[in-house]
């Protein structure tokens, strides 16, 4: 099984990474939690925080490996399959939610908006399942923040993370030289994927 330090046997500038935060804008605009005035400041409201990082060269037999930056556990993915790698950020995000809200929810609405993160929508099951099912749409914007209408949605953030700013020393994935950090806005817009309907309420 590949881990983050056969990484660091490639040539430098062969690996890009996705910063990937899912969180859940539950409850009501709390301006002194951050939020906006009409608003959700939604990093404000992430709760799941992910890197995901990519051997572009694919020379690695698991070109992808899933950092969970809550807990630091990796998961690698064969084949660098973009569906293989929403399948596993779905499973982490459920385990926890569980945790959190004493239930688990369904897999595919996890699996969407990883998707939606890291690729386009179009044409993936997880996603028509749960738009069939549950209604609604699921959509994609730019920036941080959702409408007051949406008062629970379900949404990831992602910022795509070039080749050149990436290098992997230790064990660890470096960001122009410092190691990832969730919160940090590395570039001035995030790539916003977030639900119109309560998916995190429904049933499949």
């Amino acid at each position: 099984m590949t881990n983050i330090k056969d990484f660091e046997n490639l040539e430098a500038e062969s690996c890009e990474g996705h910063l990937l935060r899912i969180g859940y804008t539950s409850g009501e605009i709390d301006e002194d939690n951050g939020d906006f005035e009409f608003g959700f400041n939604v990093r404000q409201h992430c709760w799941w925080n992910f890197f995901v990082l990519e051997d572009i060269t694919q020379e690695l037999k698991n070109p992808v490996i899933v950092i969970d930056l809550n807990t630091g556990e990796n998961y690698s993915v064969e084949a660098g399959d973009t569906e293989l790698t929403a399948q596993v950020i779905a499973r982490v995000c459920n385990i926890t939610a569980d945790d959190m809200f004493g239930r688990e929810f369904a897999s595919e609405a996890f699996e969407s908006v990883a998707l939606g993160c890291l690729d386009e929508l179009d044409g993936y099951d997880c996603v028509n399942t749960i738009i069939e099912d549950i209604g609604g749409f699921i959509e994609e914007a730019h920036g941080v923040e959702i409408d007051e209408e949406y008062v629970n949605s379900l949404f990831g953030l992602s910022i795509h993370i070039c080749a050149d700013y990436i290098t992997i020393k230790d064990g660890k994935v470096l960001i122009e030289g410092e190691p990832v950090d969730a919160k940090k806005m590395y570039q001035p817009k995030y790539k916003m994927i977030y639900f119109t309907e309560d998916v995190m309420n429904s049933r499949l």
